[in-house]
């Protein structure tokens, strides 16, 4: 369903699964805009409780409960660190190292609504590996290890990779209708009432680059990413 606002992956009694366009928040925000949470209550007709955001301008996975239990049980994994979180960037240049660990402490600016390192902020940490590499920009699976704010964004443009099309975070350039090249990939999850171990994934928006950089590549498995060690 290319060009759809929200693509539905999955529901059943407990656990609803979706794709959101870049651009469309993940929950109501103070702009009034259509939300995937209110898109997706409209498309299934009946409430949802949110277990995590990913950033308006970004796509990809994003998970809602059908139960406040359910929603409790999502949650715990999610802050245990149980919920294998994969993301797709396009990041500017071609020298990034192929696998390593990004470490830093992270503040969140609400006024300015950004994210910087600094000495006084949380601890941050993810892996990633590369995943192809092009003329200008190179494909990146990132392992999210913690959750902070922007996280993505603010490390890899502290490292010296803006993500493509994110102009608050150092990318030279706007990309059209205002989104940036990070998807959120894969979802690996236990089901919440069965116990059933569950992974979800997502291709990313059709576009030259994205189709240039990401054809016959599957996300997760054993790559880079897999193998740099997280500082826990």
């Amino acid at each position: 369903m290319a060009g759809s606002p929200v693509d539905l992956i999955h529901a059943d009694e407990s656990l609803v699964v979706v794709r959101k366009a870049s651009g469309v928040p993940s929950a109501p925000d103070p702009t009034g805009a259509p939300s995937a949470l209110s898109l997706a209550q409209a498309l299934l007709g009946s409430p949802l409780l949110p277990v995590h955001r990913i950033d308006r301008p970004a796509s990809g996975i994003v998970l809602f409960a059908r139960t406040s239990a359910a929603a409790a049980a999502l949650s715990a994994q999610l802050a245990a660190g149980r919920i294998d979180r994969r993301y797709w960037a396009l990041v500017a240049g071609t020298q990034t190292p192929d696998s390593g660990v990004l470490s830093s402490r992270l503040v969140h600016d609400r006024r300015l609504n950004r994210s910087f390192v600094r000495d006084d902020g949380k601890d941050s940490t993810l892996s990633y590996g590369v995943r192809a590499r092009g003329d200008r920009y190179t494909l990146l699976e990132i392992v999210l290890h913690t959750g902070r704010h922007h996280q993505i964004r603010a490390q890899l443009s502290h490292a010296g990779w803006p993500v493509r099309g994110d102009v608050k975070y150092g990318a030279k350039r706007t990309l059209a209708g205002g989104g940036i090249c990070l998807h959120a990939v894969r979802v690996s999850l236990v089901h919440p009432v069965t116990g059933d171990g569950l992974t979800f994934t997502a291709r990313p928006p059709s576009d030259p680059l994205w189709d240039a950089l990401t054809k016959g590549v599957e996300p997760g498995g054993d790559h880079a990413a897999d193998r740099a060690p997280a500082n826990r």
